[in-house]
């Protein structure tokens, strides 16, 4: 699979032992694919993508930037969370960072995650996966003129 370097995160989740380089949560594991290491800046476009399987589908998948709900306007208007996802469908969303991100972001990170449960009637499954991105602040240009 290519990843394009404005990937933020690629999520593959599975069910019994977690392979290496990634996190079992109460019996689904989940694979961190890709975490970007470059710096992030407003206007970067930041791709999530989440495939649940291996657990008991449908499974409910929420994207989440800094612990909260991403808004679906913030992922051009595709629901988030997704509810009734089906098993092993890959779940795309698109966010755009704005000025807005980068003022709030006092540590010069993002945190991205996704979280996901299947629909175990016995022992529901869960887990979540994190990918923190740097953020930076571009130099200003200073259209000053004088007539």
């Amino acid at each position: 699979m290519y990843h394009k370097n404005n990937d933020a995160t690629i999520y593959e989740m599975s069910y019994g032992s977690a392979p290496y380089g990634s996190s079992a949560f109460g019996g689904l594991s989940i694979q961190l694919v890709s975490c970007p290491t470059e710096t992030k800046y407003s206007g970067d476009t930041i791709t999530l993508k989440a495939t649940p399987k291996g657990g008991t589908a449908p499974y409910y998948v929420e994207f989440r930037k800094n612990g909260t709900t991403i808004d679906p306007s913030r992922l051009g208007s595709l629901s988030n969370p997704i509810i009734n996802a089906p098993e092993d469908i890959e779940i795309t969303r698109t966010y755009i960072l704005n000025d807005a991100d980068i003022v709030a972001a006092i540590t010069g990170t993002i945190t991205f995650s996704v979280y996901m449960v299947d629909s175990c009637p016995t022992v529901v499954q869960s887990c979540t996966q994190e990918c923190t991105i740097n953020i930076g602040c571009l130099t200003p240009v200073c259209n000053f003129t004088v007539t």
